[in-house]
């Protein structure tokens, strides 16, 4: 598994990325999440139902164009 800030290096690339839900917390998504919107890259999430419904709107909040969850 990647820590949050070699996935952040790896979108900061303009790479899109599928992460696992269960591996980040909301936060770490959340900043992952922004610097995909800041390259206009993509992310899916899988495992998202791992998160709570509150937690997936806040994630959504941030680039909701550029993400794809997996429920």
């Amino acid at each position: 598994m990647k820590t949050t800030s070699e996935v952040i290096q790896l979108v900061s690339s303009g790479a899109k990325i599928i992460i696992d839900a269960n591996n980040y917390t909301t936060s770490e998504i959340i900043s992952i999440v922004g610097n995909v919107g800041l390259k206009g890259s993509q992310i899916v999430i899988k495992n998202a139902s791992s998160k709570s419904n509150s937690d997936l709107l806040m994630i959504l909040r941030h680039y909701p164009n550029n993400i794809t969850i997996e429920l």
